[in-house]
């Protein structure tokens, strides 16, 4: 189950909706591809990326069985990050859904974080996540729930930026 997965040390195809994702400072990019976590680290195409778990594991689609909610980084410089759930269906895994951004970095590196990420829990049906966001030129604290919908979670309440929900 998604409760023993050893998660850190795993094969994984990025769930990434493009076939690369722009990461920050400076719109950088990083590809879409398969890569082997080791102790939660992969590098390859001159990024690395980064895997640990968000919550503990819960049922969050309904099914019975337990499933986790992943941050998933790639960066170059600095640390690009997402949220996505997973389960495990004949023993891999396999993609829930995107959640939410975890960790983007401003464009200018000398600049905090457009959004940063102290933590989640997971309930059945839904994940709540701390986040801290750049909004109007200043940062605010966020607590959002993301209820699972049958096909993807739903937030509440919307970011105030829009790149915080859409899928990298």
């Amino acid at each position: 189950t998604a409760a023993n997965y050893d998660w850190r040390n795993t094969p994984l195809d990025l769930p990434f909706a493009g076939a690369g994702v722009t990461v920050q400072p400076n719109d950088q990019s990083c590809p879409r591809l398969r890569v082997v976590f080791s102790d939660g680290s992969a590098s390859a195409s001159g990024c690395t990326y980064r895997i640990n778990a968000a919550t503990e594991p819960r049922d969050l689609d309904g099914d019975g069985n337990p499933d986790v909610v992943l941050e998933i980084s790639a960066g170059r410089t600095l640390r690009n990050s997402w949220l996505f759930a997973y389960t495990i269906r004949d023993e891999q895994p396999r993609l829930l859904g995107f959640v939410t951004a975890a960790m983007l970095a401003n464009r200018d590196p000398g600049q905090a974080y457009d959004v940063e990420f102290p933590g989640a829990t997971a309930a059945p049906g839904q994940v709540t996540v701390l986040q801290f966001m750049l909004d109007g030129g200043t940062h605010r604290t966020v607590t959002r729930t993301f209820r699972w919908t049958g096909g993807r979670f739903t937030p509440d309440p919307p970011a105030p930026d829009t790149r915080v929900d859409t899928r990298p």
